[in-house]
């Protein structure tokens, strides 16, 4: 009898862990967040839920609205690009579109001979927006050995 009464208690505690069930401080409370959130039906304690628990969506993994904005470091809907700041001149402006007039923007223009979208000296086109050659001092990574400047 004694070892039936403990299969069923261990039964009930598994269930209270597994449903969310959580103890602290002396109270009781049902975690919604652990079990509910990501389902794809909007239940008490969540302002949304888009059915999964991704975020940068417009729904937060804990089924709360997420306030997008520009500068948040997600990309989101309408935005060229979002470096997790609002700082103008480091190529995306405080807008999140991609700044013209800056090396490294992704956007080839006037005086350009490339522009890849960073400021890598190590890859085919350099820093300062011309394309990779020997002797331009910077090992460009998987083609060159050594660049020592001299041609």
């Amino acid at each position: 009898m004694r070892s039936y009464n403990c299969a069923i208690l261990l039964s009930f505690v598994a269930a209270l862990v597994l449903f969310g069930w959580s103890s602290g401080c002396g109270r009781t409370s049902f975690n919604q967040d652990l079990v509910r959130c990501g389902n794809g039906e909007l239940e008490p304690g969540e302002e949304c839920d888009d059915g999964n628990t991704s975020d940068g969506d417009g729904c937060d993994r804990r089924c709360k609205i997420e306030q997008e904005s520009c500068g948040d470091g997600v990309l989101d809907p309408g935005e060229e690009c979002d470096d997790g700041n609002n700082l103008p001149g480091d190529g995306c402006s405080p807008e999140c579109m991609l700044e013209s007039g800056l090396c490294g923007n992704g956007i080839l223009e006037l005086g350009e001979e490339c522009d890849d979208g960073n400021i890598s000296d190590n890859d085919s086109c350099i820093s300062s927006c011309t394309v990779a050659t020997c002797g331009d001092g910077y090992i460009w990574a998987g083609v060159e050995e050594c660049d020592d400047g001299n041609n």
